[in-house]
């Protein structure tokens, strides 16, 4: 299981979705009931992102990480929007800044989370030299799962409903995208939507019904709803 060493900027009450798209799902126009359909919104975007495994918005997050001798670090969050900073050690007075605009580093892969560096990141397994049953006071060895997290990464990841403006804390064109717009999926919205509106109607099971002659439909407990099915491409189970 991967154990993840990072701190991020706090988005409570993150919204994934807009009281006028909601009222649109519910076939109204009354803003009557904004406020209430906000706190609807707040909790489904929640229950949303813990489906997915990981926070929707862009924030910003310090990330600490072990290096394995490659070319390439791989970050927890993403998609990356930008990075930061890049240290080569958590102890920033003594640790040397890489720098993108110099070509130390550069960001390979967006959404898989990977930077690379054409010098790598060098292994950080310290060297044991006392006994100890990989080689019996022998010789010093490597112990296996025993890495240390010197490079520090800060960086902004995570997609925007509404777009960015370019003075947030959280825009940056340092080894980043200098995208304005709005970049979180439409389905992830949608899905976001459809179990706001299933809050909403607080319907204990019915899938659909209608006004006029009567029809419910009910789904099973194990049944997978529209919400689920639309969020399923975009979640992380590690």
């Amino acid at each position: 299981m991967l154990t993840v060493c990072v701190s991020a900027s706090s988005t409570s009450g993150a919204a994934l979705t807009t009281t006028a798209t909601l009222r649109n799902a519910l076939g109204t126009t009354a803003t009557s009931e904004d406020s209430f359909q906000q706190t609807l919104i707040v909790a489904a975007s929640r229950w949303a992102e813990t489906f997915l495994g990981y926070p929707a918005l862009a924030q910003v997050y310090s990330e600490s990480l072990p290096g394995y001798g490659g070319r390439s670090l791989m970050v927890s969050r993403t998609p990356v929007r930008a990075v930061l900073r890049l240290f080569d050690s958590t102890t920033t007075c003594q640790a040397t800044e890489l720098l993108s605009t110099d070509g130390d580093y550069r960001v390979e892969n967006r959404d898989a989370g990977l930077l690379s560096r054409d010098e790598g990141f060098e292994w950080s397994l310290r060297t044991r030299t006392s006994a100890g049953v990989f080689n019996m006071g022998i010789v010093d060895y490597y112990q296996p799962g025993m890495e240390e997290r010197p490079w520090l990464v800060e960086y902004v990841a995570g997609w925007t409903l509404d777009g960015m403006d370019t003075g947030s804390s959280r825009w940056s064109t340092v080894a980043g995208t200098t995208s304005t717009g709005r970049t979180l999926p439409e389905d992830l919205e949608w899905g976001v939507v459809l179990k706001a509106k299933e809050l909403y109607l607080a319907n204990d099971g019915v899938q659909s019904k209608s006004v006029g002659d009567l029809s419910i439909t009910y789904r099973t407990g194990d049944q997978m709803g529209p919400a689920e099915a639309l969020l399923t491409p975009w979640r992380r189970l590690a």
